[in-house]
């Protein structure tokens, strides 16, 4: 049976009624595509206890900022919305955050006035922004429209960790993404070692140097193909970043997006050419120096990857 993922929407209450209640609705047409979701909404009369308790059962933050910082939680100095924040984040549980945009106008009873909320609110923003990708809204209909994008991916790469057997995706969701990820760096090396032979038989002077199976790298190029989406989903997500090894998550994330650069305008690309000069027997010289290059280059990036792979699970142990 697969489990049920909820979805915790943290926000300040009274500026932002409408944009809360967009992204609610856009969580609700999520639930039509995933039957398996639940959500909690902000409240107004909650306590404290009760919202952390809902994080902690949630596995996914959507997080609305807009230009007001919030009530104060009694002795933690911080607003409700960033002490819910701060649980999920400490906890590894991927956060989708959403800022107002500076550029629409708002209602003044809308823009925060005490000069100490003021600068708790810039700290907070300047945390999420360190910490996320975060994208800006300029109205409750933009912002649907972009929750309901994320949240749809996000929820597709917890099912796809399920289904691939990571029955703890909720404990460790960011493991099991982890998981996913390192399978599709496997996928890489595997097309490496396709070229590898290819330049082994050429160099041994094979008269049919596509010694491979062509059924094989078809394969791996489906492979390939229907999972980088969902590789980048999760690099776009922020949730390789943790916070007990943000720079390892970092240099991850951009390593992940160029080898995937690497991939589609590299090693496909050459992939076919190699096989349009074997046929035509124009395997040159230059051409094979030219690929092993290339090959040497993304063996080094994709070893680097998994050994931030490992820091990550290190750290999260």
């Amino acid at each position: 049976m697969n489990p049920r993922f909820v979805v915790f929407v943290c926000s300040t209450y009274a500026d932002l009624i409408d944009e809360r209640e967009a992204v609610l609705d856009a969580v609700r047409r999520v639930q039509l595509q995933h039957d398996s979701m639940e959500f909690f909404g902000a409240r107004a009369d909650r306590s404290i206890e009760t919202s952390l308790s809902e994080v902690r059962n949630s596995d996914i933050l959507v997080v609305i900022v807009g230009h007001r910082y919030g009530s104060l939680v009694p002795e933690m100095d911080i607003s409700y919305s960033e002490a819910e924040y701060n649980e999920g984040h400490q906890l590894g549980k991927p956060s989708l955050v959403y800022m107002r945009s500076k550029s629409v106008p708002v209602p003044p009873d809308n823009i925060e006035r005490d000069p100490d909320k003021i600068r708790l609110l810039d700290m907070w923003k300047s945390k999420l922004r360190e910490r996320h990708t975060v994208a800006s809204f300029e109205s409750s209909e933009d912002l649907a429209v972009q929750a309901a994008a994320d949240l749809g991916r996000q929820i597709s790469l917890f099912s796809t960790a399920y289904d691939s057997g990571i029955e703890n995706v909720h404990a460790s969701p960011v493991l099991a993404l982890l998981d996913s990820l390192s399978a599709w760096l496997g996928g890489v090396e595997k097309f490496i070692a396709v070229l590898g032979d290819t330049l082994n038989s050429v160099a041994i002077g094979s008269p049919d140097p596509l010694i491979y199976d062509l059924e094989e790298r078809g394969e791996l190029a489906s492979f390939m193909s229907e999972n980088t989406n969902e590789i980048l989903g999760i690099v776009e997500s922020d949730a390789l970043i943790t916070e007990r090894d943000k720079e390892s998550g970092l240099e991850l994330s951009e390593l992940v997006k160029e080898i995937d650069q690497l991939v589609k305008y590299r090693l496909l690309p050459l992939d076919h050419e190699i096989l349009d000069r074997a046929r035509l027997g124009n395997l040159s010289e230059a051409f094979v120096r030219e690929v092993g290059e290339f090959k040497l280059t993304l063996e080094s990036k994709v070893r680097r990857a998994n050994s931030l792979l490992a820091n990550i699970r290190t750290s999260l142990n």
